[in-house]
């Protein structure tokens, strides 16, 4: 799971970056909703609203539906309350299929327990006006059977008829302060040993869009990995160069314990993983030599227990 979705906010607790809008969540009743426009930029909360007010996991299905002569894949994210489309995953073709796949689902109420559907649709500022009309009109009708749950990223691209049918929610970017107090949690955390300055960058450069600043910290995270793997690799050929058959057991025994202890403070990383890594490029630059092998193998095994 990369870090955007593991820190998905899961409780309004969590949603601390918008007191206004965590007093809405605190006090708002789910299963008896009106229509609503969820609108922001880009990375300022929009889904994490969403996470928190519906928790209920969500299945996946992907759907078809045929248009001319060809069908058009289409995916559903359900809940227990909620069926999620994305307009935009339509492309071209969401004039004309987004109202047969509503159609379909808002014909009827919930079969448990008589209640409203919520949909939700994604992405609603890609929809062109004439389809708009469209969606006003089915708001309309459905009005006993669904509400509708609109996300968009500016509220000017909705149409007026469809926001005087719907309470508009803003959700504001969060600001640069909130944004690097929350990567240095992560940073901590995970352990990602990140250090100050590239969290600054990182912070920095996201345009106060969250979303950005988690997948950049993954990418540096990915980065530093590749780092501290070969310099792993190197303390650990320092090694492995001097082992023969005639002195492994000596050699072995006198220099990993201050190789495991050199590793361990200076990469935070686990004496069996290290212990791993050591068999596995003894292997490989041994691997004609099936005595030292078996020897190696022993004593790793020993070692780990």
């Amino acid at each position: 799971m990369n870090l955007y979705n593991k820190y998905l906010p899961k409780t309004v607790e969590d949603y601390y970056f918008h007191p206004n809008i965590q007093n809405l969540l605190k006090n708002i009743n789910k299963t008896d909703l009106p229509n609503l426009i969820i609108y922001g930029r880009e990375g300022s909360g929009k889904k994490s609203f969403l996470s928190v007010l519906f928790p209920e996991k969500k299945i996946k299905i992907i759907k078809n539906i045929k248009y001319n002569s060809k069908y058009i894949d289409y995916t559903l994210y359900i809940s227990k309350y909620t069926i999620e489309i994305d307009s935009k995953e339509l492309k071209i073709y969401n004039k004309y299929l987004l109202q047969n796949i509503i159609k379909s689902i808002a014909d009827t109420k919930r079969v448990n327990d008589n209640t409203c559907k919520i949909i939700i649709i994604h992405n609603t500022n890609y929809l062109s006006n004439d389809f708009q009309f469209i969606l006003r009109k089915m708001i309309e009708l459905y009005i006993h059977n669904a509400k509708f749950i609109l996300i968009t990223t500016s509220l000017n691209k909705i149409i007026n008829p469809i926001k005087s049918r719907c309470l508009g929610i803003r959700i504001a970017s969060p600001s640069y302060n909130d944004i690097e107090k929350f990567i240095n949690k992560v940073n901590k955390e995970e352990k990602l040993n990140i250090s100050r300055l590239k969290i600054k960058k990182i912070v920095k450069n996201s345009d106060r869009n969250m979303k950005k600043a988690l997948l950049d910290l993954e990418m540096y995270t990915y980065e530093s990995k590749i780092i501290i793997e070969s310099k792993i690799e190197k303390e650990i050929g320092k090694i492995v160069k001097t082992l023969n058959n005639k002195n492994f057991n000596n050699k072995l025994i006198n220099n990993w314990e201050s190789l495991l202890y050199k590793l361990i403070i200076n990469f935070s990383i686990e004496d069996v993983k290290i212990l791993e890594l050591i068999f596995l490029e003894i292997i490989k630059v041994y691997k004609n030599d099936d005595e030292l092998k078996k020897k190696i193998l022993e004593k790793t095994i020993d070692m780990k227990e």
